[in-house]
């Protein structure tokens, strides 16, 4: 594939819903599962550029580009050899499908301006595929299917690793280690004998630390004293992670510096933790867990023994404070207070068990935003600015429930 070939992510309506509330700030696409996001594998995998087809209110953040030649591929589904080479056989105007279920596309532009932009597949000629899929269903599989989505992207790496040069940091299985340009790791302990460890540009590993793969720790972000990053974690770009995380997926750009666990969990973007915030990602009688619905509007089964913490983008904690198995808080909540907090905080909500809950009021949560976002040499701008408006507006049926 090359620069010529035109890459759509194609969100459909009825699956943005089943990865709220991430979703509601990115196209599906823009999830960081393994090591990098979604849109950015197909990225590499096909040596193309890669759009959105997504719900008009994000659209002006992520922009769709149309082209003679376009390859429309569901924004869940990820890339594997087996799918690449369906896709290049495939002709104009042909669909690969599995169960009915729309996977990808070669289409021409009138094609694509006519019926696919409005998610209409019929017009296609409709190929069953015929081999297993990599892909991520609901929001709890960013977690769950991360050990082997940082495995899958590690084997992509092109670049050769730095050679670390501390004499007292230790590396096991160190041909399973990349280590980026500018990474600063001290008396450290990166362990890979169980899975991969990548460590991208810049990253600052603090003394005290233990890593165990597989994990990623991407470009810029810092690892505080004496960390404990257990296996299966993601920690996105420009994070400060700190204390004892297992198995989480932090987007990027997100605090939780301190002490404290955290496990099972996905989190957003300029999400922060105050010191010594908990979380429970297991049930004292290990039966399985419940989480927000946002489809079912209720609390449904998971399946799963294990399920922490779901947090949208510029949602933040006070210190101390506890977050039962199976939580779900939405975008920019703010959460301070004793005991443990409701299992489900919708978007915009400020206060605590205490007093209650009250509305986020938006020129404040702006206010907040631009402040985070300064520090870190980053702009909140007006498509940003657009979202969050709507996403007040749109998740104000979900404030009064707590």
């Amino acid at each position: 594939m090359n620069a010529s070939v035109n890459i759509i992510l194609v969100d459909l309506p009825e699956d943005r819903v089943k990865f709220f509330p991430l979703s509601l700030t990115r196209p599906v696409s823009e999830l960081r599962t393994g090591i990098f996001t979604i849109a950015d594998k197909w990225r590499r995998a096909m040596n193309s550029s890669a759009h959105y087809l997504t719900i008009d209110y994000l659209a002006q953040k992520y922009p769709l580009k149309i082209a003679q030649n376009n390859y429309c591929i569901n924004s869940r589904i990820l890339p594997d050899t087996n799918l690449i080479s369906a896709l290049i056989g495939l002709n104009q105007n042909d669909g690969l499908f599995l169960n009915g279920s729309f996977i990808a596309a070669r289409v021409e532009k009138d094609m694509f301006e006519t019926s696919i932009s409005h998610y209409d597949f019929s017009r296609l000629k409709s190929i069953e595929y015929s081999h297993d899929l990599r892909q991520i269903s609901h929001i709890t599989e960013i977690y769950n299917n991360n050990p082997n989505e940082i495995i899958a992207d590690f084997e992509t790496l092109n670049n050769k690793s730095e050679t670390l040069k501390d004499p007292h940091t230790v590396l096991y299985n160190p041909d399973q280690i990349y280590i980026g340009a500018g990474a600063n790791i001290k008396s450290c302990i990166l362990d890979a004998d169980e899975g991969p460890i990548y460590i991208g540009n810049n990253v600052t590993i603090l003394p005290g630390s233990v890593i165990r793969g597989p994990a990623a720790i991407l470009d810029d972000s810092v690892i505080s004293i004496g960390s404990k990053i257990r296996a299966n974690t993601t920690i996105g770009p420009g994070c400060k992670v700190g204390g004892e995380v297992n198995q989480v997926v932090f987007q990027g750009y997100s605090n939780k510096s301190h002490d404290g666990f955290l496990g099972s969990s996905v989190i957003g973007e300029w999400c922060n933790f105050g010191a010594g915030s908990n979380n429970s990602n297991l049930k004292n009688n290990y039966s399985g867990v419940k989480l927000w619905d946002y489809e079912a509007g209720k609390f449904s089964e998971t399946g799963l023994q294990y399920c922490g913490l779901i947090m949208g983008d510029y949602s933040k904690c006070g210190i101390n404070t506890m977050f039962n198995t199976g939580t779900v808080v939405g975008i920019c909540a703010n959460i301070y207070g004793n005991g443990y907090m409701p299992k489900f905080i919708p978007s915009f909500s400020w206060g605590g068990n205490n007093e209650g809950f009250v509305d986020y009021k938006m020129a404040k949560a702006i206010e907040t935003i631009k402040t985070v976002m300064d520090r870190r040499r980053k702009k909140f701008n007006k498509k940003d600015k657009l979202v969050l408006e709507h996403i007040f507006d749109f998740t104000a049926k979900y404030r009064g429930r707590i």
